[in-house]
């Protein structure tokens, strides 16, 4: 968890820049905050019906484009998380629920989140946003298989459930995609692909998302889908690093040890030096006869 030794001030003042310049870097994105900010913009959405795995989705149309589920894009910094390579118990009620997720704090610019489940720690906005891993076969049964990435399932656990439970799916709905923005010569920025044990808490994210209505006994409920997370800004994940190395090299210093001396007197530390000097004239006069 992030500690003291983490300069939140920094971190906030870059999170608080970046999110004012997304709407112009990534101009095909729609921002949380673009979208609170737009006066009845539930005249252009709509929510539909689909199977497999039925779902309520949110679809707009935009000029020139066919129907879109819309995906909303949000940045935050890392609080927690749970990324793969993730350990699968082999029982059903664990496979059926394990899932990746992020926790990242949020920053005041964002606006008005109503109707998203906002927590507070510390006086600081969290927010929770995952994806589960498998979806359960009668849900989706035409869903197809997608063979994960070597850097999400290293191990092969994920893979291994299609060989040896089929009550399990792990379909396009289960991929999470990870990857690292860069910004290239001419200042265009590009996104590639990163392993996900790469993400540190402390690092400034971009995570995509769904908001998806799924049916339950009291009716339906609505839950944020994480379809992707980008790294932003490491830099101040390897400043805290970088604190607290110096915070242990000081802790160290501070601490004298006082060496035993391998000689309990000063005659046998005179003792233990004329053997040495005995050892090498005995080497010294055996190789002088091995030339001889």
């Amino acid at each position: 968890m992030i500690d003291k030794l983490y300069d939140a001030k920094a971190s906030a003042e870059s999170l608080n820049k970046i999110q004012a310049s997304r709407e112009k870097d990534r101009p095909m994105q729609m921002q949380v905050k673009e979208l609170c900010g737009i006066t009845g913009w539930q005249d252009f959405i709509e929510v539909n019906k689909f199977n497999e795995p039925t779902a309520w989705r949110m679809t707009w149309h935009r000029e020139g484009y066919e129907w879109e589920e819309i995906q909303l894009h949000i940045q935050g910094v890392l609080e927690d998380k749970q990324l793969p390579p993730i350990k699968i118990a082999r029982s059903k009620k664990h496979i059926q629920h394990v899932k990746q997720s992020i926790y990242v704090m949020l920053a005041r610019q964002v606006g008005n989140l109503e109707g998203f489940e906002i927590k507070e720690l510390g006086g600081q906005r969290m927010l929770e946003i995952g994806n589960r891993i498998f979806t359960l076969k009668w849900e989706a049964p035409n869903m197809e298989w997608f063979a994960p990435l070597c850097e999400v399932d290293p191990e092969g656990s994920i893979e291994a459930i299609n060989t040896e439970d089929n009550n399990f799916i792990h379909g396009a709905e289960n991929v999470v995609d990870y990857r690292e923005e860069k910004t290239e010569g001419e200042g265009e920025k590009k996104t590639y692909m990163m392993n996900p044990q790469k993400f540190h808490v402390g690092d400034i994210v971009d995570m995509a998302f769904l908001i998806v209505g799924i049916p339950t006994k009291q009716g339906a409920r609505a839950f944020l889908v994480l379809r992707s997370v980008t790294l932003l800004d490491g830099t101040h994940m390897q400043n805290w690093i970088k604190a607290q190395a110096r915070g242990k090299m000081t802790g160290n210093a501070q601490l004298q040890l006082k060496k035993r001396s391998a000689f309990d007197n000063e005659t046998e530390k005179e003792v233990e030096e004329a053997r040495k000097k005995l050892r090498q004239l005995a080497v010294n006069k055996k190789a002088k006869m091995d030339k001889e």
